[in-house]
């Protein structure tokens, strides 16, 4: 069973992001005709997630991160209430904004179930 991304450090809906992706790759030819190859059938989402995490939730992301990032997790949309089953991009992007608050960015790609 995949672990839950952890739901205690609140998601910003504001600038928070689902990025479809239709699995559609073009391309063109040598004459500038475009062709499409379709990779997979059903859409996909990429999760643009931000945090405001003071450093005690950092430390949470930060382990979470470490142990699942090349795992499957379940994530949890908050604009849908919608489990996902995902696993992360990259790993969590910080900004700092004081010594004890940091904005962070996470990239989850949505996998098949």
């Amino acid at each position: 069973m995949a672990n839950a991304y952890p739901s205690s450090l609140g998601q910003v809906k504001a600038g928070s992001d689902v990025i479809p992706q239709s699995g559609t790759r073009i391309d063109r030819a040598s004459n500038g005709d475009v062709r499409g190859q379709i990779l997979y059938s059903a859409v996909r989402q990429v999760f643009k997630v931000i945090h405001y995490l003071t450093a005690a939730q950092k430390t949470t992301l930060d382990t979470f991160y470490t142990t699942n990032a090349a795992l499957e997790i379940t994530f949890t949309w908050a604009v849908d209430s919608a489990a996902y089953n995902c696993i992360f991009m990259d790993a969590p992007k910080y900004t700092h904004i004081t010594t004890t608050l940091s904005r962070v960015e996470v990239m989850l790609a949505q996998k098949d179930v």
